[in-house]
């Protein structure tokens, strides 16, 4: 067993050697700034057979942005609910250009099928998409 050990070591450190591949040392910075960033986020929640969006962001204007859609059984897409995510998507786009990511917050309610719908309506304009808690949205 300590021969693996010592021949692993020696293999490891080889390795490390030829590809001269090495951690970077570890550093802190220090925020100059003290802008709260805007972090904006979509929380769906079911309403009757409506699925109710709220964009809201934070930041030096904090707002949000309201849509609706009707729900379609869950075998389906549903284009009113990506519409609906594309309109939010291109007002938040509008006032904030700048940034790249959203959170999406889901009701426990809603199927894995609208979670699609809504990630495909804000993937026009968001490639980075972040799914949040569904405590956030219940």
């Amino acid at each position: 067993a300590l021969t693996s050990v010592i021949f692993f070591f020696l293999l490891s450190i080889s390795f490390i050697g030829m590809t001269k591949i090495t951690m970077p040392p570890s550093s802190a910075s220090v925020s100059t700034t003290h802008e709260v960033p805007v972090s904006g986020r979509v929380i769906a929640q079911l309403q009757g057979d409506t699925i109710s969006l709220k964009l809201e962001w934070l930041g030096k204007s904090p707002g949000a942005v309201k849509g609706k859609a009707v729900r379609v059984p869950a075998s389906s897409k549903n284009q009113d609910l990506i519409t609906a995510c594309e309109k939010l998507a291109a007002q938040f786009k509008e006032k904030f250009p700048e940034e790249k990511t959203l959170q999406i917050a889901l009701a426990s309610q809603l199927n894995y099928q609208e979670l699609i719908s809504i990630m495909d309506g804000l993937r026009k304009d968001y490639q980075d998409l972040v799914l949040s808690s569904y405590t956030e949205a219940d």
